[in-house]
C-alpha cells in the first residue's frame, strides 16, 4: 500500500537560492534527456497556497454578530456600539459587509421588515440611525479568512494561506507568488520542456464569501443578495421555500465562481 509521510521542513528551503538552482537543474536535465517537466502549482499537492498569500486574498468566510436594541416613540434616534463579528485567531483579519435591522423575536422575516444600516455605522462599529418605535435585532455582517493553508501536504517554507478561489484578482496574485517563480527559473525551457502546471487534488475545503460577492450575485442572479444574508443566521426569509431556493442559487453562484475564477483563471494563466 501507499505510505505518506509529512516532512515539517526539507533540508533545502523552498524558494531559496539553492532550491531555485536545483529546480533549474532538474528542468535542464529533462531537456537534455528529451523529457517533459511538470509540477504542482504550489508546494505539496493541495491546493494553491504559499507564504505570499495575504489574509485579504485568502479564502473568506461570512461572520456576523447580533445585538438587541429598543427604540421608543419619543426618542427614535438610536446610537449603539455593535460587537465586531469574530475574526480569525491568527491574523485577526476582518472587513465589514453591512448591518441589517430586523424586528426582534420573529422567526419568519420579510423583506419589508429589513432595514439596511451599513452606511450608518462608523469604522469603530458605532451605529447612529433613526428607526420606528420597536424592538430590533441588529445583525452586523463581515468576512474574515477561514485560515485554510496547504500545511497538511507542504513543508513549512512552502506553507501559506490558500488563495481565494472565487476571486480572479486573488488567483492572479497567487500566480505571481509561486508559479511565476517557477516560470522565471525555467527561462527558455518554459513552454518547451516545462509544459505542465497542475492542480493535483482539491482538499482546501469550502468558502462562502469573497470581496465581490454582492456584485457577483446581483449580476448572475438578477436580485440583491443583502437582505438574504439573514438566512445565514438560521432565519427564514419570506418563506421556507423561498429560503431554500435562495440557498440553492447562492451555492450555484459559489460553484460558478470556483469554476471560472479558480480553475478557469488558472488554466488561462497556465496557457
Amino acid at each position: 500500500g501507499e505510505i505518506q509521510t509529512h516532512l515539517p521542513e526539507t533540508s533545502v528551503r523552498i524558494g531559496s537560492a539553492e532550491w531555485l538552482e536545483m529546480m533549474r537543474f532538474a528542468i535542464a536535465e529533462c531537456a537534455r534527456l528529451g523529457l517533459s517537466f511538470g509540477t504542482h502549482n504550489c508546494p505539496g499537492w493541495s491546493s494553491s497556497g504559499y507564504p505570499t498569500v495575504k489574509p485579504e486574498d485568502s479564502m473568506q468566510k461570512l461572520v456576523w454578530s447580533e445585538a438587541q436594541a429598543k427604540v421608543s416613540q419619543s426618542k427614535r434616534l438610536l446610537r449603539i456600539a455593535l460587537p465586531q463579528p469574530q475574526a480569525d485567531s491568527i491574523y485577526h483579519y476582518y472587513r465589514d459587509i453591512t448591518v441589517l435591522a430586523i424586528p426582534s423575536g420573529k422567526g419568519l422575516v420579510t423583506k419589508k421588515d429589513i432595514v439596511e444600516l451599513g452606511k450608518q455605522m462608523d469604522s469603530q462599529g458605532m451605529l447612529s440611525c433613526r428607526l420606528p418605535k420597536g424592538e430590533y435585532t441588529l445583525l452586523r455582517f463581515g468576512h474574515t479568512t477561514n485560515n485554510k493553508t496547504n500545511y497538511a501536504t507542504a513543508p513549512q517554507s512552502g506553507t501559506g494561506l490558500e488563495c481565494d478561489k472565487m476571486s480572479r484578482e486573488a488567483v492572479r496574485k497567487y500566480w505571481a507568488g509561486y508559479p511565476s517563480m517557477l516560470l522565471r527559473l525555467a527561462g527558455e525551457y518554459a513552454g518547451t520542456t516545462f509544459t505542465r502546471m497542475e492542480i493535483d487534488s482539491y482538499e482546501a475545503g469550502e468558502q462562502n464569501w469573497t470581496p465581490l460577492m454582492l456584485q457577483e450575485f446581483q449580476q448572475r442572479r438578477g436580485y440583491e443578495l443583502t437582505p438574504w444574508l439573514v438566512t445565514f443566521t438560521g432565519r427564514i426569509l419570506e418563506s421556507e421555500d423561498a429560503t431554500k431556493r435562495f440557498k440553492r442559487e447562492f451555492n450555484a453562484v459559489v460553484a460558478d465562481l470556483f469554476a471560472e475564477c479558480y480553475y478557469g483563471e488558472m488554466s488561462r494563466l497556465a496557457h
